[in-house]
């Protein structure tokens, strides 16, 4: 996906969207399982205390470890990973490119027929000798050599935001 110049234009509220969307994504995860507990006729204290173990589950797993972002094996195995991991993967592999430093990231998960991929919006600083042209497709590749190693899906998009020029 490219970008227009005039698309980049700094959005202060841009990371408490996305924090909404994921908040919105575990109250969806929640909202199924108390929809379960609700529609349940109870057989036992089993069936209840099976439905109560996974809303806390999901209760605390949010609330203690934070956002989570569900994705998929190449064999269509379902898993989550912690948003803050991939998040950290990112940054780690474009900090890696020298002189470009990562500042946010953005992460959104891309459903497609066959397959799942991560879309990112990396926001990274740069210095003042770096050509971000040069640089552009090295980090994209970084990236998505991180992104399937550690995470195990692939790097469906990845749109860099260059912020600010820092000194070396």
């Amino acid at each position: 996906m490219t970008r227009t110049p005039d698309q980049f234009a700094h959005d202060p509220d841009d990371a408490q969207l996305h924090d909404q969307e994921l908040v919105g994504a575990s109250y969806r995860r929640l909202q199924g399982v108390i929809d379960d507990y609700r529609d349940t006729e109870p057989e036992g204290p089993s069936t209840l205390e099976s439905l109560r173990g996974r809303i806390m589950d999901i209760v605390h797993r949010e609330s203690a470890l934070g956002p989570t972002t569900e994705l998929a094996t190449s064999s269509g195995g379902r898993f989550e990973m912690l948003t803050s991991t991939i998040r950290q993967v990112v940054r780690e592999a474009v900090d890696d490119e020298p002189g470009v430093v990562a500042r946010r990231v953005h992460v959104r998960v891309t459903e497609q027929v066959d397959q799942q991929g991560l879309d990112l919006e990396v926001s990274v600083s740069i210095g003042p000798d770096v050509s971000i042209p040069a640089v552009e497709d090295l980090v994209r590749d970084r990236v998505a050599r991180a992104v399937t190693a550690t995470v195990g899906t692939r790097l469906a998009t990845m749109d860099i935001r260059v912020e600010d020029i820092h000194d070396i």
